[in-house]
């Protein structure tokens, strides 16, 4: 199945082929991906602040597996520097790391300012509309039938309309920006937006290969919802509540999810991405 010329099911296949023959060179990042993140969840619902400090490791964890993933990926194109050897088990903090670093925090620069935006656009909406003042009540534990009564029907649709147009767009735009990461550590440089040219006219092909890669954290995200739903307790309109041992387990199950399976397969897939729309540029590096 070709979209926008990209052969769909042959990429994820590509991908999952290298996610199972690579995952192991990357096995020391990944464990600290999900042993940081289970952590974060211990502290998050026992109130240990420190653990918070588990977040940067996830971080420095998904950068390191990101970096050897790809060295992995391009192994064949490139002429070897120092920077391309990955460490024992994965282990390695050289230029690559700290370009996709830089490449990250520059992507979350810009979609961040454009949830910024979508935010000034609904509280501009509202106060055009006079529901500011009614939100005057408004706390964490309202529940969204009591949000939606002190908006009432009109205000909710215009809220729900407005949604679902800032989420088209912030999906096309993460869409066409989707291979940074493999673009970065190829050209060896901050190459965030040279994804924009690579993906023109290419938004359906990428959108279906990185949502089929995408199903493990899918399929997780639906079987929790449904955990929850079964056994957790409201908390208003904020995150479901769930006893420790439930939470534990849980954020267990998902780290593993995605760093064992998820994050190599997304990195498959945006390096097959980048090989077939960067041609010939990647081969005659």
């Amino acid at each position: 199945m070709a979209v926008n010329g990209i052969a769909v099911l042959d990429t994820v296949g590509a991908a999952v082929r290298f996610a199972r023959a690579n995952t192991r060179y990357a096995i020391g990042p990944l464990t600290l991906m999900a042993v940081s993140a289970t952590l974060n969840v211990v502290g998050t619902y026992t109130g240990i602040k420190w653990l918070g400090l588990a977040g940067f490791l996830q971080l420095i964890g998904s950068l390191m597996a990101m970096g050897v993933l790809l060295r992995r990926a391009f192994a064949d194109s490139w002429r070897d520097k120092p920077e391309d050897k990955p460490g024992a088990a994965g282990f390695q903090w050289s230029g690559h790391e700290w370009r996709l670093l830089g490449s990250g925090v520059l992507l979350w620069v810009v979609l961040f300012g454009l949830i910024i935006a979508g935010v000034v656009v609904a509280m501009i909406m509202l106060a055009a509309t006079g529901a500011l003042g009614s939100l005057s009540s408004f706390t964490p534990n309202t529940t969204p039938e009591e949000f939606g009564a002190m908006l009432g029907p009109q205000r909710v649709l215009g809220l729900v309309v407005l949604s679902i147009l800032f989420a088209v767009v912030l999906i096309w735009i993460t869409m066409r920006l989707a291979l940074y990461a493999p673009a970065t550590v190829y050209t060896r440089s901050v190459a965030v937006f040279s994804s924009w040219g690579l993906t023109k006219g290419r938004f359906w092909g990428v959108f279906l290969v990185l949502l089929l890669a995408s199903l493990p954290s899918l399929v997780m995200s639906f079987v929790v919802a449904g955990i929850e739903r079964l056994l957790g307790h409201g908390a208003g309109m904020g995150p479901v509540g769930l006893d420790l041992p439930v939470a534990i387990g849980l954020g267990a199950a998902t780290a593993i999810v995605a760093a064992y399976i998820q994050l190599p397969l997304t990195v498959g897939a945006s390096a097959q991405l980048y090989k077939k729309l960067a041609g010939a540029q990647v081969e005659a590096f």
